[in-house]
């Protein structure tokens, strides 16, 4: 499938096995559903985020229909064509990567750093970026040459990466295109150890030392929820701020629901906050309990507002800012406040992702095990 963008045409990639359809992005294969079939046409689902296309089919095999990205103006509705083909390949997988230190908006004063991992077998090309604010999941594409591509779409996002490689590999320059409009340039060096701030770094508590978290929300009623002390004496906590409309998020909650499943504890909790991009509570609670559904059995989401990282600093004004969703708030027993994680890299990233798992699972054993009041 191709969809239409101002300055490009990005790839996607549909599957059909066994009457099941599924969108790919490397390892990633996500379900979806026929909703709507005519003799000349169909209506797919992909539930996670309740996104859909609309596809006309004509009589040679050929595809065109439009997607709307969930949330957003009519406006952003993109066109797309495509062709059902035959694909018996078989996709390689290789572990290893190169890495580039990325530089996107070089020299303006939007620019910003990123870790970019590249892979390739067989003119197959997979990879991501990594940033301070989380990773771009799972890339899939080609590599002929010297140029590189890799596009993803989830239901949310469709991203396409045009890159351009030196003869020796060492550098490396390109182009991001994300849904209809965006664009901007990146630049690359090649770079066994690529550096960018540490995700508990970023985001600070600033409250006088001796004060612990409190902040108020809302349940699922509309009824204002305050946490403050009494929430956290005796417990781990973990207070995830996030939204159901975000794939990082998703991502970090089904590893946080794994790692509470595998601690099989009484004294660790997770409290999810929401900030949803629609503004009608009832709404904001379907999207909620869509999510929730997507995850299975969990802990209760509470609503901290609008999809703003304004208005997430406004409900946690304790800390200097919110950055990211998801961003993750370590409490150890006392209450203490001891950690505070920006983003997530998710399991599109390998070792990043999996470095990621066993720090925190280390991390959040050793608040459990500790019985003496520690200070942040």
């Amino acid at each position: 499938m191709l969809f239409q963008a101002d300055r490009s045409v990005i790839p996607a990639r549909m599957l059909v096995r066994n009457d099941s359809i599924f969108f790919h992005n490397g390892e990633e294969y996500i379900p979806s559903k026929v909703i709507q079939l005519d003799s000349d046409s169909l209506h797919i689902l992909l539930p996670a985020y309740q996104s859909v296309l609309k596809i006309t089919i004509s009589n040679n095999a050929e595809l065109q229909g439009s997607w709307s990205p969930p949330g957003k103006p009519d406006s952003l509705t993109m066109l797309f064509s495509g062709r059902w083909h035959s694909d018996k390949n078989e996709k390689i997988l290789p572990l290893d990567r190169q890495s580039y230190q990325v530089t996107f908006s070089a020299k303006t004063e939007n620019q910003y750093p990123a870790i970019g991992l590249f892979t390739r077998s067989q003119g197959q090309a997979y990879g991501t970026f990594l940033t301070e604010t989380g990773d771009y999941r799972f890339l899939e594409g080609e590599r002929n040459g010297d140029s590189l591509w890799l596009s993803c779409f989830d239901g949310i996002h469709l991203f396409l990466f045009n890159a351009q490689f030196s003869n020796t590999d060492s550098l490396i320059s390109g182009t991001f295109h994300s849904g209809k409009n965006w664009f901007e340039p990146w630049v690359g060096t090649l770079n066994n150890e690529p550096q960018l701030n540490h995700p508990d770094s970023i985001t600070r508590f600033m409250a006088k030392e001796g004060t612990l978290l409190e902040f108020e929300v809302m349940d699922r009623q509309g009824i204002r929820r305050f946490f403050n002390a009494e929430d956290w004496i005796g417990k781990v906590s973990i207070i995830q701020v996030m939204g159901s409309w975000c794939p990082n998020c998703l991502d970090e909650s089904r590893y946080l629901q794994e790692l509470i499943t595998k601690l099989d504890s009484k004294e660790v909790q997770l409290i999810p906050v929401a900030f949803e991009r629609k503004g009608n509570v009832a709404e904001q609670v379907n999207a909620i309990e869509h999510f929730e559904n997507l995850l299975g059995s969990g802990p209760i989401t509470y609503i901290g507002g609008l999809a703003s990282k304004t208005e997430a600093s406004s409900v946690f004004n304790q800390l200097n800012n919110i950055s990211s969703f998801p961003t993750t708030i370590f409490l150890d027993k006392k209450g203490v406040l001891r950690k505070i994680h920006t983003g997530f890299y998710g399991p599109g990233t390998g070792k990043y992702y999996e470095r990621y798992k066993t720090s925190t699972e280390h991390f959040v054993r050793q608040l459990l095990s500790e019985t003496e009041e520690k200070t942040w």
